[in-house]
């Protein structure tokens, strides 16, 4: 008997038939499975779920050296409802940049991502990689980051919430559009998981060496 699917393998097995239109039962067979063995490896999340901490500009100018006025997040700083947050997450003005802080380990980390939306063809169902809020139409956008020490020629990718609001989504403060596949999980679990998802992703960014260019 083969052995059962992993997370990521399904993960992959989704994303490769994404693609596809024909396959819309298929994708959402796929998504089902991905949720129900989360929950089943539910006790793995060990992630405290404390909401994130007021952030300062100076420290976003500490995680993110070359960002630029425009870029910064277009609420200010002091308007934010921390307690709702999980991570800080924004889109600059332009669209095409993202960018993520989030509180692990007593430390803060920055991500910078870059958008890609597809608006071509038929609009299908999409799950976000991180919070698990599935889309009945367009509402993911595919976010990739450099891997460090790659020189630029290695990117990891995720297809997530296209305004990388997954703290509100997963506690219901943003209903528009409402998720295709409502979960019977508590927020505590959900914080967990996209808390460890976020965290598996920043490893990803890490880990991989490559050899230096000549």
């Amino acid at each position: 008997m083969s052995p059962p699917l992993t997370i990521d393998a399904l993960s992959l097995v989704y994303r490769s038939f994404s693609v596809l239109p024909c396959y819309s039962s298929f994708r959402l067979d796929i998504i089902v499975k991905i949720r129900e063995r989360h929950e089943h490896e539910s006790n793995s999340y060990d992630e405290d779920g404390i909401s994130l901490q007021a952030i300062s500009t100076n420290e976003l100018r500490s995680i993110f050296p070359n960002l630029r006025k425009d870029d910064f997040p277009g609420q200010s700083l002091n308007e934010i409802d921390w307690g709702v947050l999980d991570y800080l997450g924004w889109i600059s003005p332009a669209g095409h940049k993202g960018f993520v802080v989030i509180n692990l380990d007593d430390k803060l980390h920055g991500i910078a991502l870059r958008r890609a939306i597809n608006t071509s063809g038929k609009p299908k169902t999409q799950m976000c990689s991180w919070c698990h809020h599935v889309y009945r139409g367009r509402g993911t956008a595919l976010f990739t980051s450099t891997v460090h020490g790659s020189h630029g020629r290695k990117s990891i990718g995720h297809q997530l919430c296209m305004n990388l609001d997954c703290s509100l989504r997963i506690r219901n403060l943003v209903s528009d559009p409402p998720t295709y596949l409502p979960e019977t999980v508590d927020l505590h679990y959900k914080t967990a998981r996209l808390r460890a998802a976020i965290r598996k992703f920043i490893q990803r960014l890490n880990a991989q060496k490559f050899p230096q260019m000549s």
